[in-house]
């Protein structure tokens, strides 16, 4: 119940009773839970270090929360676009790659993955993220990926077209 708690008083913007909520809740019964709630508190703050830090202590804690299988996938999404963020990009990778091992059909990680391949200028990789998030579904974040992607590998064309299809789907 503390964690459903600290959940709501997240979602309704009280971040730092959901914080203090979320850190009574740890002591009670250490869960990853907890952190993954303080992790979103600092990301709505801002606080990349502190969010970053209590996502990889959820990541440390044993066992999810019951029914939730895809649990480790959600941290490890979360922390990747807290790394991404604060401008981390080899960490965040990390963190995607993480997440894409647990979920390797989820549009949304392809998608930041692309982005952190994109800030990395790894270009080739970004392509074939957003490509394949296009594939499952993705809205024109991906095709605003693979624009930039196909800029970075000198193909002018096919990126201004690319960005042509945004321009049709917003």
């Amino acid at each position: 119940a503390w964690r459903l708690l600290a959940y709501a008083r997240f979602r309704e913007g009280r971040l730092e009773e959901a914080l203090a909520i979320a850190a009574h809740a740890q002591v009670l019964y250490p869960t990853p839970y907890g952190g993954y709630v303080r992790g979103l508190c600092y990301t709505k703050l801002q606080d990349w270090d502190a969010a970053a830090r209590e996502f990889r202590a959820a990541l440390a804690a044993t066992a999810p929360p019951e029914g939730r299988r895809t649990f480790p996938y959600l941290i490890n999404r979360e922390l990747a676009n807290v790394l991404f963020a604060a401008r981390r990009f080899e960490e965040a990778l990390e963190a995607s790659d993480a997440a894409l091992a647990d979920e390797p059909n989820k549009s949304r990680i392809l998608l930041k993955r692309s982005m952190i391949l994109n800030a990395l200028r790894r270009y080739g990789e970004a392509e074939r993220d957003a490509r394949r998030a296009l594939e499952l579904g993705a809205d024109w974040g991906a095709q605003v990926q693979l624009a930039r992607a196909l800029r970075g590998q000198r193909r002018r064309e096919e990126a201004l077209a690319s960005f042509d299809r945004v321009l049709e789907q917003t």
